[in-house]
């Protein structure tokens, strides 16, 4: 898998190993390269979704009604 594909994760022993046999460091090995995101879309982004949480969220007032009536 190391040498036919992409890995995903390789364990920090792996990496020992491998430094070991070849009498090099990790920073031999590994190359890092940075590469600018686009901005995600968001369901927010086009048209703002205003919800009045006082009529829509709010609970309504509980009322105690006496049991002799």
């Amino acid at each position: 898998r190391l040498v036919n594909q992409k890995p995903e994760r390789v364990a920090l022993q792996l990496i020992s190993a491998i430094c070991d046999i070849f009498s090099c460091g990790p920073e031999d090995l590994i190359t890092v390269t940075a590469a600018d995101v686009k901005a995600r879309k968001t369901g927010t982004a086009s048209s703002p979704n205003v919800v009045d949480l006082n009529r829509t969220a709010r609970p309504r007032r509980a009322r105690i009604i006496d049991d002799d009536h």
